[in-house]
């Protein structure tokens, strides 16, 4: 049976919240975690910038009296810090996790930086899964919670120019899905989060070289969903207790598709698309 969630007096944890979907996560929750206006609910931002999360803070405690802000300035690329945060979160009792942060790397994967290598690795999947860890027993202990892990349509198929980025969300999507069916009897839910192209600061931070303007084709404008409505849309599918969300019609459609589409076929689009792929090899 599929577990529904009322979020009200709930505490919630949001990685990556200093912009882009991950703010936008925090403003949309903000309101659903109070038990009644002005009163009840707390709410952990976690990312790198402090100035922005308290900036952030400051604005969701004075649209929501009552809710409690707490900031907590973290480097989820350093393996150490990360393990200073773990015991801060002990008495924390947190009922949703949302592991929202993510780095991406768009290039050649022998011209990739091994720090920007170790880094993704460790934001994308070393840090989602301690974090998880981390916290999962509280939740099977008072068996209530909800994980929600943002994953991408980008881990649905290998991705030549992005073969790391891809790769590491599809481990996202895999294992959530699995924790899905793990917890599923505690009435605990876990959601893989997939979305499309969203315009926020991601596109320009996955650029190798920023001094040139991002590629943007007509496909990809025309598939761009706003960073409200994807959190609206996927908060409605968490609260729901289901297991994945592809947000934005257009891209739900195409992502449907290639669930489809035989490896061999993608092969040959690979093969016809080596030129684009490989531009940039010297």
């Amino acid at each position: 049976m599929m577990s529904r969630h009322d979020f009200r007096g709930w505490t919630a944890l949001v990685t990556g919240a200093s912009a882009g979907l991950g703010e936008e996560y925090a403003r949309q929750l903000a309101p659903l975690l109070q038990t009644a206006p002005g009163d009840g609910g707390r709410l952990l931002l976690v990312a790198r910038r402090e100035e922005r999360l308290a900036a952030l803070a400051a604005a969701l405690t004075t649209a929501h009296p009552g809710l409690a802000v707490e900031v907590l300035p973290v480097d989820l690329s350093d393996p150490a810090a990360v393990s200073a945060l773990l015991p801060r979160l002990a008495e924390a009792r947190i009922d949703l996790l949302l592991n929202n942060a993510g780095l991406g790397d768009s290039g050649l994967f022998e011209l990739t930086p091994a720090r920007r290598a170790e880094e993704l690795l460790r934001v994308n999947i070393e840090a989602l899964t301690r974090l998880t860890l981390h916290l999962l027993p509280g939740m099977v202990e008072r068996k209530r919670g909800a994980i929600v892990n943002v994953g991408s349509v980008a881990g649905f198929l290998p991705l030549p120019s992005r073969a790391l980025y891809a790769a590491s969300k599809a481990f996202v999507n895999s294992f959530s899905e699995a924790l899905y069916w793990e917890l599923r009897p505690l009435g605990i839910t876990v959601t893989a989060i997939c979305p499309g192209p969203v315009p926020t600061e991601f596109f320009h931070a996955e650029r190798r070289d920023t001094s040139t303007p991002p590629r943007c084709d007509w496909l990809h404008r025309r598939l761009h969903i706003s960073a409200a409505q994807a959190v609206r849309e996927s908060l409605r599918t968490v609260l729901a207790g289901k297991p994945r969300f592809v947000p934005g019609g257009l891209m739900r459609f195409l992502s449907f598709l290639l669930h489809r589409v035989p490896l061999a076929l993608l092969r040959v689009g690979y093969c016809a698309l080596t030129p684009v792929y490989t531009r940039d090899r010297k």
